[in-house]
């Protein structure tokens, strides 16, 4: 219960995708998402959606997009500079976006992604760590997002399947290259009470959340217990779940059961430790955010 399956990224005809924004709802509802942020390129054309009562739940946002990276805001109703691409430029779009309510993410920080370039220690929330296909070189945005926490900085974990196109597939894209579709991954976002964007927003700024191949799972639930991580997994037979702690894997099972649950104790000196589930073949499942040995007052339920 509280669990919302959303999918935070993708773009329509007001950018350079090929659906409508109702039709992109409603190939969301098809999905089985619950929740869908649509995040045109540099544009406030269209949104906030007045709540109508239908799920997908709509979130307005924008990815700015220059060529040295994008980053996404959620929650807001304006465009935001992209037109000085340099890194003070950027902090202060940043600023503005966040003081005025929004919930800011550097987005794919990868090659071909295009990569991020303005360095780290700005003012966004999160990092999309998974866009799209998992084979998409998102090992990277993740050893990225990693490198983050090692150094404290508390960044939630988000994905996004970056859909442009729901028509027939672009015939110059690449055959070997899976094609993003929505919900693939999702972001299960906890929103407990009130259904609403501020709920949505609040449970990204606090980390909430965690990510999965698609709207049906794997589900992947973590709580901390008197020094040892509680994981229950649904939806990931004979998959492995790895924990990492402080960067490094610690541990690692077999997941014997279509519903599992396990403890970790975890190290003694240990400051922040996350789980992911993988296939055999070594692509990502799912993963959960970071919780941390000393957890801030914001999120403190």
């Amino acid at each position: 219960p509280g669990w919302l399956r959303c999918d935070l990224h993708c773009h329509t005809r007001y950018s350079d995708g090929d659906s409508w924004p109702a039709e992109m709802r409603a190939a969301a509802a098809a999905a089985g998402l619950d929740v869908l942020g649509i995040t045109d390129h540099n544009s406030a054309h269209v949104g906030p959606y007045p709540p109508d009562g239908r799920r997908p739940f709509l979130v307005h946002g924008v990815e700015v997009t220059t060529y040295g990276g994008h980053w996404n805001v959620w929650g807001s109703d304006r465009w935001h500079e992209f037109r000085q691409p340099d890194r003070s430029s950027v902090q202060t779009a940043m600023r503005t976006a966040v003081a005025a309510g929004g919930v800011v993410s550097i987005n794919h920080p990868k090659p071909f992604g295009p990569p991020w370039t303005f360095g780290d220690d700005l003012d966004n929330h999160a990092v999309e760590v998974w866009n799209g296909p998992w084979d998409r070189l998102n090992w990277i945005s993740l050893a990225a997002w990693e490198t983050q926490l090692l150094a404290g900085r508390r960044l939630v974990a988000i994905g996004g399947s970056d859909t442009h196109r729901l028509g027939p597939d672009d015939p110059a894209a690449s055959p070997a290259l899976p094609r993003p579709r929505l919900g693939e991954p999702t972001t299960w976002l906890q929103v407990p009470g009130e259904f609403s964007v501020e709920g949505i927003l609040d449970a990204l700024r606090q980390g909430r959340c965690f990510i999965s191949r698609s709207p049906v799972g794997p589900e992947l639930y973590v709580t901390l217990n008197d020094g040892a991580l509680s994981a229950r997994i649904v939806g990931a037979a004979e998959a492995v779940m790895m924990v990492i702690a402080d960067g490094a894997p610690i541990t690692a099972a077999a997941i014997p059961a279509a519903d599992w649950s396990t403890i970790v104790p975890l190290p003694a000196s240990w400051r922040y430790a996350r789980v992911q589930v993988m296939d055999q073949y070594g692509n990502m499942l799912a993963l959960t955010n970071a919780v941390w040995s000393t957890m801030p007052a914001i999120l403190a339920d």
